[in-house]
């Protein structure tokens, strides 16, 4: 009773856990909608309605490929003209560049002037805030060099990495042209995604409120990744946390490192790009390592070969891209790997959902919107689709929010087997103390007789019982029993057959007469349980014994000149079926002979390759075993051992063994010899 009334407080405490932290993520969830609410949408240059204000530069871009010639004066002649309009000539060789594409007509061309005519604009502090550019480059106006990204000489360029850029302007640069001068050896090359003209102080605000939602997305997934971490290091219960908090701390870098708060905390963009990469080359395998702790049969089978494959191959990326990072960033067989990954979860995905799974239903929602997304962004990498700039930290986002509920939902069923698992713990504890203290410490003592009794109990707790009863000092009773079931009910019925068993101690000479009467008693409260039993009587006064069997495993009787008999008396089983009465067997019981009586848990015994103990194998164990009751016992249950190679065993064993002594007048005349 105790036990139930503990049940439903612990459900419910971890049903108030599960609630709370689905709760946290939609919460994160809203966090990420009004973090992009904050961003301030800027006008181009044609739609500017105040001087003054800040402006997306899209409309007039212009480019040309190659790289300027110096004029006499030892600068680059395509600085001219500095202002719209002048030099028409000069200005015909610019083409219109159709922004943010790419430059066309590359073939091969790893330099491309791009520029820009400044809008007309009353700025007090003028700056031009560049996304990025690929990859190294140096900023013009009015033939000066007024900024420098990289080194742009013959033996002194390489790759910098893709910082955002914030170019002064001098005080009155409307109408003047903004060169760039570009090199890259990329496979892209020229300006990148997003261009805007605004005063210094507004730049910097408008840039910090353009990643806020990579910022909310970060921190969320690090305390996330970091809480789902600190769970499996304290709990060890399960590896999907340990995956899932990998997963959450990589994806969170990532949106940090791709994020522009990372160049104010240290401005080196190399160290952003190594580490992002890094932290992928863990993100992957953890993700494969995720499904594969939720999947069974053959999903889990094939999973397992993913992982084993991406890890090792995860290892020639980290290496490689210590000495080639742009082609680490560039490699075809990567993206077509992660797509083929794709494809793959995606279709075991929908198919355990088209099962009913519901785990399988709620990660498709959101890897069905990070699928799409990164397969097509990995196709305009390898330049199959037009690159939209996209990026995937939304849609991954989503996916690892699905992975999050997914693993709260798995958290507590898991959890509440294991408060099922503790009760049913508890309540089988009580039943062992209960079975133990229903048999005997040690068997009786009888003149001629040595007995001895052993009895090894499996790890969830069976039926099995034994008693003795002791008539005088040259007479005693036996019995051996196996109760159906395990656990407690195997506990009462264990109960139930020591009571009806002590009521009858009195007709422990006539074994057939014993079970008939017990059986009598047990029959109306046994319900689907059923007993097997042996009664044994053994008179050591007049050499004899008697044995009768209810359904019970035979007797095997050792005689002193080496032969072994199995005794087999006619009886069924104690339960709720017809009767046919019991069957008695009456042996001569000499001095050197051997009685082995046991339980079910020993002929039913299997190996490791699915064979049974037999009887050949055991007859002989007896044969070989020491003289001494208590010896032969423990060589029978060691040698049980040994063939099985377990420690415990399927079922309960019980084993007695009882053995006639020299009688005192065989004694005096063997020391007189």
């Amino acid at each position: 009773m105790r036990f139930q009334s503990i049940v439903p407080v612990i459900a419910r405490n971890f049903e108030n856990r599960h609630r709370l932290l689905t709760g946290s993520l939609l919460l994160i969830l809203q966090l990420i909608v009004l973090s992009a609410g904050c961003r301030r949408d800027l006008p181009t240059e044609e739609q500017q309605i105040l001087p003054g204000d800040g402006v997306r530069l899209v409309s007039n871009w212009q480019y040309r490929w190659g790289d300027s010639p110096l004029s006499p004066t030892g600068k680059f002649a395509w600085l001219h003209p500095y202002t719209a309009g002048a030099d028409e000539a000069q200005n015909n060789e610019w083409k219109h560049l159709p922004f943010p594409d790419q430059p066309p007509g590359r073939n091969g061309q790893t330099f491309v002037w791009q520029r820009v005519e400044i809008p007309p604009g009353q700025w007090k502090d003028p700056a031009v805030y560049i996304y990025s550019v690929d990859t190294i480059f140096e900023a013009y106006i009015d033939g000066q060099r007024i900024y420098r990204y990289g080194r742009l000489e013959p033996d002194e360029r390489q790759f910098e990495g893709w910082p955002f850029h914030i170019i002064s302007l001098p005080s009155d640069p409307s109408g003047h042209y903004l060169y760039l001068r570009i090199y890259s050896d990329y496979s892209d090359i020229g300006i990148y995604y997003n261009v805007v003209l605004d005063d210094r102080a507004d730049l910097i605000e408008w840039i910090l409120l353009e990643s806020v939602d990579l910022l909310v997305i970060s921190g969320s997934l690090i305390v996330i990744g970091l809480f789902s971490f600190l769970h499996f290091i304290r709990t060890r219960e399960s590896f999907t946390h340990l995956s899932f908090s990998i997963v959450c701390l990589a994806e969170g870098y990532r949106a940090l490192a791709d994020s522009h708060y990372p160049q104010y905390i240290y401005g080196n963009m190399l160290l952003w790009h190594y580490t992002s990469w890094v932290v992928l080359f863990f993100f992957i395998p953890s993700v494969l390592v995720f499904f594969y702790t939720i999947y069974s049969g053959r999903e889990k089978v094939f999973m397992g070969w993913l992982v084993r494959i991406q890890i090792p191959i995860s290892i020639i990326y980290l290496v490689y891209l210590f000495f080639d990072i742009e082609g680490t960033m560039q490699s075809v067989p990567f993206r077509l790997l992660a797509i083929f990954y794709i494809i793959a979860i995606a279709f075991f995905e929908a198919r355990r959902a088209i099962r009913g799974n519901i785990d399988a239903r709620i990660i498709l929602i959101g890897f069905s919107l990070y699928g799409l997304n990164a397969t097509a962004v990995m196709l305009m990498d390898l330049g199959i689709l037009p690159d939209l700039r996209w990026n995937t930290h939304w849609s991954l986002f989503a996916f690892v929010c699905s992975l999050g509920f997914v693993v709260i939902r798995r958290y507590g069923m898991m959890r509440e087997e294991n408060v099922r698992f503790a009760v049913v713990t508890r309540e089988l504890e009580t039943a062992r103390h209960l079975h133990q203290s229903l048999l005997p410490a040690d068997p009786p003592e009888i003149e001629g007789l040595d007995l001895a009794v052993l009895y090894v109990s499996q790890a969830s707790l069976g039926g099995d019982y034994y008693d003795f009863f002791r008539l005088d000092r040259k007479r005693v009773g036996a019995t051996i029993a196996d109760v159906s079931g395990h656990g407690l009910p195997a506990a009462l019925g264990v109960s139930m057959a020591k009571i009806a068993f002590s009521e009858h101690t009195s007709l422990a000479d006539r074994p057939e007469r014993f079970l008939e009467s017990t059986r009598v008693s047990l029959v109306v409260k046994l319900q689907r349980q059923f007993i097997t039993a042996g009664a044994l009587y053994i008179d050591t006064d007049s050499g004899i014994f008697r044995y009768a069997s209810a359904g019970h495993p035979p007797l095997a009787l050792l005689h002193a000149s080496g032969d072994l008999e199995w005794i087999r008396p006619r009886g069924h089983l104690i339960a709720a079926l017809p009767f046919r009465g019991y069957r008695m067997i009456e042996r001569p019981f000499d001095p050197g002979d051997r009685i082995v009586m046991y339980t079910d848990g020993m002929s039913e015994c299997r190996n490791a390759e699915g064979e049974f103990y037999s009887a050949r194998r055991m007859a002989e164990t007896i044969r070989r075993a020491p003289k001494g009751a208590e010896k032969c016992a423990h060589y029978i249950m060691d040698d049980l051992r040994k063939w099985s190679r377990e420690v415990f065993f399927e079922d309960d064993v019980a084993l007695i063994v009882a053995e006639r002594l020299p009688c005192a007048a065989e004694d005096e005349s063997g020391e007189e010899h």
